[in-house]
């Protein structure tokens, strides 16, 4: 027989990570009989095993597998060899001839069960000889007879066919599988800066941790290319990191080569699913057995696991690889197919998640919205919530992310938007942007759009702003791309149009996107609209052609806005016939589709296009069905508003102006929509002027401009987000200590500073003159920063010096804080309705706590609880207000308010309470007893229930 000394030498590897976890695990089950390692290829099974044996010194015999072991005489030759050299300390071989097995296995048997000291017997590859009963029974009879000392590791990727119920029963067995094999966040960081002095940022670990997941051959198939790669961009390749060619060799050489094609088959067409069910696959594949090939999979260790929940999935890059392979088996056609066939038997199942995602998966958009008309049948609003994290955990990982945010959240009726919109901010909370920033990216940019279509046009450009700084940060050009073009549209919303233009050219500039079609198709229809605007029409109308043409890759509601541009064109240069044909198109769209907001978009064009035509029924049709289709969608609402007042002043309609112009006004003041003029003062085509000039409303629409436009430039928000704009620019203040030096002259603004105050503040513990320089440097970097253009720092208007002594003079800038606090000194009130007027004011200012994202400066502290004070107080008295004006619905929302921001007041609890139980409104009282409790009695330790069943029993006595 001829003997390989290379099946039984220890691996050595070097340098190696010592895994303190696992090496623990392993340590505390030595006196175990048996303990089986069990996982995927390339989970660092034999690594981790040789390193412990290593590193711990361990006296062992190491026997490495292949198939040339099933045969019982080279197993028990090769076995007895290692006995016996392990026993007389010589390299001897000892070959077993058939005849001679028993009496040697009794033999080895003998040995092993009186063995007087330490020993770890090595069975590394066992899945190699898999099926072989007659090496297995061997094994289990040897194994079920070994000494205490004597410990069996088995490594394999399969769970051995050993019988070894009496080892389990007596606590002789353990196991380490694929979920404890993984490597931790903390080991990447370990493997990648101790051992091959690669250092990581904490947004490193996590991509790698959640990209490979913990899967040891890739780390080291990408430390290479890592070491070569600039650490400035490692963050980039990670974000879109989707395997390499190394591993792909690695899975397909490792794995898929040594498969039967049944698997292989199977394997490329499900892992298109986002869980491997047995009896959807056995309609999809026509087939009765799924349950066994799963079985298999599961058993075989091949790259799928079960959840906590009993969900059989792929593990993402294993997923990965093999939709490459899929693509390059099937076109693009068919693979289409495959998922309208998944999405029919998901929606047979009333399994509507799946159904929607399979429908969007094959391009079918039509089918996704009609899936989304049951789901608002089937499922409370609630359920959406859940749609949406499935669908953003699950599903976007595969698709873009403009196309699973935008069509997703418009395919939700708006209704059920507006009521899951807090729930969505809620679980922004809890993506870090520290640890998780491809989380934090993609859920802003969603509720982003969500905001958008629910009218919130100021929140959504803020989380579609921090989203795409965060993108470029990144260097996610696919992320930078989607959120370019949804901006884009926010500002042709706002009346930016200068900005749009620029967002959208920037987001249509990443050539490597072309075929991304979201980012394109919007960025070329916010282009071509606002050269309309602009009343460059030709250039319009050869961008909207363009736009058509993108449209031609896919054909869904998206096409609804260029069609309906198209008719904006032919209706500007008089074209009426032209223009109704385009819009027409448009609505058989939307109205197929059946998206309220589209819908409503459709109504207000061809309404727009009456009134220029001057059929005023028709315009007044349109106009109405419009509205009804946006009453949870505040800004297209307010714009249908708009038109409305202008055609129901042409008919004399005064009481539906009076409506429709307080409903507007309302609405514009409410949101903050400041670049919305009035309808008597709406510059409007000169079609349109006629309609828009007439003089038929009563009162003319007067709307203070904001405070801040009074100013000149420059504007500082302080409460809440800190944002600095001048000449309505952003800017950001990148040296720190220039930016605490403004957050403390702001926070003594009306005093003259000394600065040797300012240096104990701002500059502790140094030496005075590096002190001082540190001084001048801030100094003038945040001057500049405030006047671009200022020549020498003692000109400054701004910060100004006298002597020794430096001041903000802020009659010359606007800041969100001084506004808000002339607004809730009752001074500035002549009436109680003026009161009301200033404090809601005041509220909307109040966006959170002074510098609230700067906790750690200490001389920010007394100001931040000055105002919150004054907001908290400003709370309860608009409360107070409309409970003593019968308005308990305002009333309940601002005590609502005030028990958000101060859940520890008990005094609020009782007064609240008191209040709703004269107002017998009973559950409402319940409902805040409880939350009540919560916080008082259950987190401070303060008993309640006695004070809330006291209240209850007075109410009920009175009744």
């Amino acid at each position: 027989m001829l003997f390989f000394e290379s099946k039984v030498s220890v691996p050595h590897y070097s340098p190696y990570l010592i895994r303190d976890r696992l090496f623990s695990y392993l340590n505390e089950h030595l006196d175990c009989s048996l303990i089986c390692l069990i996982s995927e290829g390339g989970y660092g099974k034999t690594t981790l095993v040789s390193s412990f044996i290593k590193e711990n010194n361990l006296p062992c015999i190491w026997y490495k597998l292949s198939q040339m072991d099933r045969n019982p005489a080279v197993f028990l030759s090769y076995f007895k060899t290692l006995i016996m050299r392990k026993i007389s300390g010589k390299k001897v071989i000892c070959e077993i001839s058939n005849d001679e097995l028993e009496a040697e296995l009794d033999n080895m048997i003998s040995i092993l069960a009186s063995w007087p000291e330490r020993l770890i017997i090595v069975l590394d590859d066992y899945q190699t000889i898999d099926q072989s009963e007659e090496v297995e029974q061997m094994l289990t009879s040897i194994i079920s007879h070994v000494s205490p000392y004597v410990t069996f590791i088995i490594t394999s990727r399969i769970r051995p066919n050993l019988q070894l119920v009496n080892l389990k029963l007596k606590n002789k067995l353990a196991y380490l599988r694929t979920k404890e094999l993984k490597f931790t966040p903390n080991e990447i960081l370990q493997y990648f800066t101790s051992l091959h002095k690669i250092s990581l940022q904490p947004k490193e670990i996590y991509l790698i941790h959640s990209k490979t997941d913990g899967w040891a051959a890739c780390l080291q198939l990408l430390q290479d290319l890592m070491k070569d790669t600039d650490a400035s961009d490692r963050l980039s390749f990670w974000i879109n990191f989707k395997g390499t060619e190394d591993i792909y060799n690695y899975l397909g050489e490792e794995i898929l080569a040594k498969q039967s094609e049944e698997i292989k088959s199977f394997l490329y067409q499900t892992c298109i699913m986002y869980e491997l069910s047995s009896d959807v696959i056995d309609k999809y594949l026509d087939r009765n057995h799924t349950e066994q090939v799963l079985d298999h999979l599961l058993k075989n260790h091949l790259f799928i696991y079960q959840n906590e929940n009993g969900d059989v999935r792929y593990h993402s890059l294993f997923r990965v690889f093999l939709t490459n392979q899929l693509a390059k088996s099937f076109d693009h056609s068919k693979i289409r197919e495959f998922h309208e066939q998944l999405s029919k038997i998901y929606e047979e199942k009333k399994d509507f998640f799946h159904a929607f995602a399979h429908a969007m998966s094959s391009n079918n958009f039509l089918v996704a919205t009609h899936i989304m008309a049951k789901m608002k049948e089937f499922y409370p609003p609630a359920k959406f919530v859940d749609l949406i994290d499935w669908f953003f955990e699950e599903v976007s990982p595969r698709l873009h992310t403009a196309s699973i945010s935008l069509f997703l959240v418009k395919c939700i009726p708006l209704n059920v938007l507006e009521k899951i919109i807090p729930a969505m901010q809620k679980n922004l909370e809890k993506y870090d942007e520290h640890v998780n920033p491809l989380s934090i990216v993609h859920y802003k940019h969603q509720l982003s759009a969500a905001y958008f279509y629910n009218g919130e046009i100021r929140k959504a450009e803020q989380l579609c702003s921090d989203s795409l700084k965060t993108s470029y940060k990144n260097k996610d050009h696919e992320m930078i791309a989607i959120n370019l073009s949804l901006q884009s549209v926010i500002y042709f919303y706002m009346g930016k149009y200068n900005q749009a233009l620029q967002a959208a050219q920037e987001s249509l500039s990443y050539p490597n996107l072309n075929s991304f079609f979201h980012p394109n198709h919007i960025s070329s229809w916010v282009l071509a609209e606002v050269h309309l605007m602009k009343n460059k029409l030709e250039k319009a109308k050869i961008l909207l052609e363009e736009t058509l043409k993108i449209s031609k890759q896919r054909h869904d509601a998206s096409i609804v806005y260029p069609y309906c541009s198209m008719g904006k064109y032919f209706r500007l240069i008089g074209e009426y016939e032209k223009a109704l044909e385009w819009i027409h198109k448009a609505k058989v769209l939307a109205e197929e589709f059946q998206l309220e907001y589209a819908i409503a978009w459709v109504y207000k064009e061809l309404a727009t296009t009456y009134i220029e035509m001057e059929d005023w029924e028709l315009a007044e049709h349109y106009l109405s069905k419009a509205y009804t289709y946006v009453v949870h969608s505040a800004y297209l609402k307010c714009e249908i508003a708009h038109l409305q007042v202008t055609l129901y002043s042409k008919l004399g309609k005064q009481d539906l102006v009076s409506i429709r112009l307080q409903e507007f006004q309302e609405t514009r003041k409410e949101k903050n929509y400041d670049w919305l003029t009035s309808p008597s003062q709406a510059d409007v085509p000169e079609k349109q002027t006629e309609v828009h000039d007439m003089k038929t409303v009563e009162q003319p629409i007067v709307i203070k401009e904001n405070k801040e436009t009074t100013h000149h430039g420059i504007k500082i928000l302080t409460l809440g987000n800190f944002e600095l704009s001048v000449n309505h620019k952003s800017v950001h203040i990148k040296r720190k200590a220039s930016l605490q030096l403004l957050q403390y002259l702001i926070t003594h603004q009306g005093s003259k500073i000394n600065k040797e105050s300012i240096l104990d503040e701002i500059f502790p513990g140094g030496l005075l003159e590096s002190s001082n320089n540190q001084f001048y440097v801030a100094l003038s970097y945040l001057r500049k920063a405030l006047e671009p253009n200022l020549q020498k720092g003692p000109s400054s208007r701004y910060i100004q010096r006298d002597g020794e002594h430096y001041f903000l003079n802020a009659q010359h800038l606007y800041l969100d804080n001084n506004e808000f606090s002339q607004l809730v000194d009752p001074r500035n009130s002549s009436t109680p309705l003026e009161r009301v007027k200033n404090l809601k004011a005041a509220e909307s200012l109040y966006k959170g706590d002074y510098f609230e994202g700067y906790p750690y400066n200490i001389f920010l502290e007394l100001e931040r609880e000055r105002y919150r004070v004054l907001y908290i107080n400003l709370l309860q008295e608009l409360a107070e207000y409309y409970w003593k004006m019968n308005d308990t619905q305002n009333g309940q929302t601002y005590y609502d308010k005030l028990l958000k921001k101060e859940p520890y007041q008990e005094s609020i609890y009782l007064e609240y309470i008191e209040k709703l139980l004269k107002a017998k409104m009973l559950l409402h009282a319940k409902r805040v007893s409880k939350h009540y409790q919560q916080m008082i009695e259950k987190e401070l330790g303060i008993p309640v229930v006695e004070k809330i069943e006291a209240m209850f029993n007075t109410y009920s006595k009175s009744v």
